[in-house]
């Protein structure tokens, strides 16, 4: 996951999938979370756009500086799905 330009405002996303062993992972879809309930900033999801293999693309806002959660809903196949989070700090 790269987050660019990694300050508030508009954040270009982009999300390359790829399985335990390193091989490309061709999802079916991918939703995007940002949330920062410290600031007062309720979970906003987007729905990525594929790039290429195994790599997605989306622009989302992140309005104030701090420390963000990052959450990745990985829609494998119609009947398996992942879901991944993390923290991101955007400065």
């Amino acid at each position: 996951v790269t987050l660019s330009p990694g300050h508030a405002g508009p954040i270009r996303i982009a999300v390359q999938l790829r399985t335990p062993d390193e091989r490309l992972l061709n999802a079916k879809g991918l939703s995007v979370t940002l949330s920062n309930p410290e600031a007062g900033i309720e979970p906003a999801t987007a729905e990525a756009q594929p790039a290429g293999e195994g790599q997605w693309r989306v622009t989302m806002a992140a309005p104030v500086p701090g420390q963000w959660t990052l959450r990745l809903d990985i829609l494998i196949s119609d009947f398996d799905s992942l879901s991944v989070e993390a923290p991101v700090v955007i400065k």
